[in-house]
């Protein structure tokens, strides 16, 4: 089996070899080095990924791994299983609060245009007791409302497997 494209390793070293100025000269067999450790290296970021990918969680179709790094939250109790995403939705609305140093909100920006506190809470009160049941897969607990749709349109755009 061949690990190594071979022709675009000779293609990098020469590129580089033809593409260099000035009286510091390298030879070739310098770039033709290079060239076999950015292969090496390619393959192992290659490999790494892969490896990541086998490492997610899947769960009816939601990716448990990105769900948790985004921050949402994990319970699983009195034989329910969810996954709740009060702390995501700012992500998948793109919602950004900046905070004054006491603690109090500064601005709120949706899609990068200032907005007010009332219009804020209107989008916010769409995620803030949604989750996923996990044993069915489905969106449960968001508000009804003129964001709904966007909201699980996003979601499922961003952590379905």
């Amino acid at each position: 089996m061949k690990k190594y494209n071979l022709s675009a390793i000779m293609k990098n070293a020469w590129n580089h070899y033809k593409a260099q100025t000035g009286d510091n000269k390298k030879t070739f067999g310098y770039f033709l080095h290079w060239a076999w450790v950015d292969a090496k290296y390619a393959l192992i970021e290659a490999a790494k990924k892969v490896a990541e990918k086998a490492k997610e969680v899947i769960v009816n179709g939601w990716n448990i791994t990105q769900l948790e790094k985004a921050g949402a939250s994990r319970w699983t109790k009195y034989g329910k299983d969810r996954m709740y995403l009060r702390k995501i939705g700012n992500k998948v609305m793109d919602v950004v609060i900046n905070y004054r140093r006491n603690g109090g909100i500064e601005s709120i920006l949706f899609k990068g245009t200032d907005i007010g506190d009332g219009y804020a809470r209107d989008i916010m009160s769409t995620y803030d007791n949604a989750y996923i049941d996990l044993k069915t897969g489905d969106i449960c607990g968001y508000n009804e409302n003129q964001f709904t749709g966007e909201f699980l349109e996003n979601l499922n755009a961003a952590y379905r497997a």
